[in-house]
């Protein structure tokens, strides 16, 4: 997910460098690492700045037309899709997670494969999130819900089918203009 216009940050925080390489081609990267079966890029707010940075050979891109109704919109674009395509259930990945690693993927593929049927999220110190994955079988609840957050209400309302992978930094992203010390330290 990579449609959003960053207005807390002020700035397109998709392109901002961290490690040497914008936070989108990092998280592509990285999903690729961990070898993903397939990765949906879905972009809104200046994709072509984004698509200027990635190769695009190996991806799937979406354009949320609506990416100005944040998170929600871009993964109502996703899960219509994954819909369309028959998929048994979708991943979701933010760019702006700077922890996030490809050992971390691995884990919840892994905890997929043995629970396919089940609601999977990272748990954070605190709280928990993506990335996270949801079964086809809660597509059409979070396209009902999704004007507001559909997939946390999804993680909130499912507590007993919920599955955690541990992600005690995945709270750490960049969204305000003191996030971007996290860039440089």
């Amino acid at each position: 997910m990579a449609a959003g216009n960053s207005s807390r940050l002020g700035q397109n925080k998709q392109l901002l460098k961290y490690k040497g390489e914008t936070l989108i081609k990092r998280c592509i990267d990285i999903c690729r690492k961990a070898k993903n079966n397939q990765i949906i890029l879905i972009l809104g707010h200046e994709y072509e700045k984004m698509l200027d940075q990635i190769h695009t050979k190996d991806l799937t891109l979406l354009l949320n037309p609506e990416w100005e109704n944040g998170l929600s919109s871009s993964i109502a674009v996703g899960i219509l899709w994954a819909k369309a395509k028959k998929l048994k259930g979708v991943y979701i990945v933010l760019p702006d997670q700077i922890h996030l690693e490809s050992d971390l993927l691995i884990s919840l593929q892994k905890t997929v494969y043995e629970n396919p049927n089940q609601l999977i999220c990272s748990r954070y110190k605190e709280s928990y999130g993506p990335p996270s994955y949801f079964p086809a079988r809660f597509f059409d609840e979070i396209l009902n819900t999704a004007k507001g957050n559909g997939a946390k209400a999804m993680l909130d309302r499912y507590k007993a089918e919920r599955i955690f992978i541990d992600f005690p930094l995945g709270m750490l992203d960049v969204d305000t203009p003191d996030d971007l010390k996290l860039l440089t330290s």
